[in-house]
């Protein structure tokens, strides 16, 4: 009950009372199971999340760390296999480089970012976690002027999911943009026929 009013007072904009919400949510769930049980990871993450949307990245990169070590821990005790890779780590190491990111750390987000992209390569092989992973990189890469290398990430992200889904996915579109992006810086030319084609086919999948 709480944690759906968390998510409703969320999607509002209210958040000191998602925040309340989630906290009382996550102070049963450790009462009634202890620190290391799924759920408690999971409010974490929520919790985190209501302050990534305020826009408070400290408090919500403290959380989501705070989720992320649970979940290791948790991984490690039943499973007892590689604890930095059960299969969910790669979103939450995602949502840690967002924070850094917005606090102007491009470096230490390239790395997260690299690290979330090794996770998936490892656990899913070639499939749609990966290349929206590529994305990710090759969009910061674009920020940081490596346009050689996000556009062989972008390149990577479209093979597989042309291989995948064919022409069909709208998450096409954001590899084709960000082709155009690199592109255009590179050639500074808005009307070159590469950048109007790469822009028309964004469109299309749009």
């Amino acid at each position: 009950m709480r944690y759906n009013l968390g998510r409703a007072y969320q999607k509002l904009g209210v958040f000191h009372k998602a925040d309340a919400m989630y906290r009382e949510s996550l102070e049963i769930n450790r009462r009634l199971f202890g620190n290391e049980h799924p759920n408690v990871p999971f409010l974490l993450e929520s919790l985190a999340s209501v302050h990534k949307d305020s826009g408070d990245w400290n408090k919500a990169e403290a959380l989501f760390r705070e989720a992320l070590n649970i979940k290791q821990a948790i991984h490690l005790k039943t499973i007892g296999n590689d604890p930095k890779h059960p299969a969910d780590v790669s979103y939450l190491l995602d949502q840690i480089a967002d924070c850094i990111v917005a606090r102007g750390d491009l470096d230490g987000g390239e790395k997260l970012f690299r690290e979330a992209l090794a996770v998936r390569r490892k656990l899913c092989g070639k499939d749609t976690r990966v290349a929206y992973s590529l994305v990710r990189l090759a969009n910061l890469l674009i920020a940081r002027s490596s346009l050689t290398e996000a556009e062989s990430m972008f390149r990577e992200s479209l093979s597989i999911q042309r291989k995948l889904w064919g022409d069909v996915p709208p998450d096409l579109a954001e590899s084709l943009d960000g082709l155009a992006t690199i592109t255009w810086r590179t050639l500074r030319k808005p009307s070159d026929p590469k950048i109007q084609q790469l822009m028309k086919e964004g469109l299309e999948r749009v």
